[in-house]
């Protein structure tokens, strides 16, 4: 949990950088929720945007990783506050300043990285109670891509980029 002073501290940086995002338009429609697949996990478009301009840093941080990224809430905002992108740059400068994701958020990341998917394929229940695999349901066996090299190389240079972008 983040102290006083450093909080005041961070958000103003937060504000400084998001700026361009216009969060300050939102008028709390709600659109943006209504259509967020993430809701019942604790991403709320509307509501980080309000706790973002009420300055509630600590209350913002339970829904910015439950959000998928998918883009409804941006497409779906008719004042264009863009709450996909403030909750990307929020989670970006949150841990530029010490905030640690949830470990199965870096679990994803580090599948992406190796197999180029978030989640390894495995064995689940059906309604039978029965065990399948794709192999049991006839599907092809997943393969790694192609040239796991150029997509580890293209990752690598995607990342480069957003720093630089950050450092500017």
């Amino acid at each position: 949990m983040l102290k006083l002073n450093e909080t005041d501290r961070l958000l103003e940086k937060l504000r400084e950088s998001v700026a361009t995002l216009t969060p300050s338009v939102c008028y709390s429609c709600a659109r943006c929720s209504s259509g967020c697949v993430m809701v019942e996990a604790g991403c709320v478009p509307h509501s980080i945007i309000q706790l973002f301009r009420l300055g509630l840093l600590n209350e913002i941080e339970r829904g910015l990783w439950s959000c998928c990224q998918c883009l409804k809430c941006d497409a779906r905002c008719p004042q264009e506050a863009r709450p996909a992108m403030l909750i990307l740059a929020l989670r970006n400068l949150l841990v530029a300043h010490g905030s640690a994701p949830p470990k199965g958020y870096m679990v994803m990341l580090e599948n992406v990285v190796r197999y180029a998917t978030i989640q390894q394929p495995q064995e689940v229940m059906n309604k039978d109670f029965d065990f399948v695999s794709r192999n049991t349901l006839g599907l092809p066996e997943l393969g790694k891509p192609a040239n796991m090299e150029a997509f580890r190389l293209n990752l690598k240079k995607i990342a480069s980029n957003l720093l630089e972008v950050e450092e500017k």
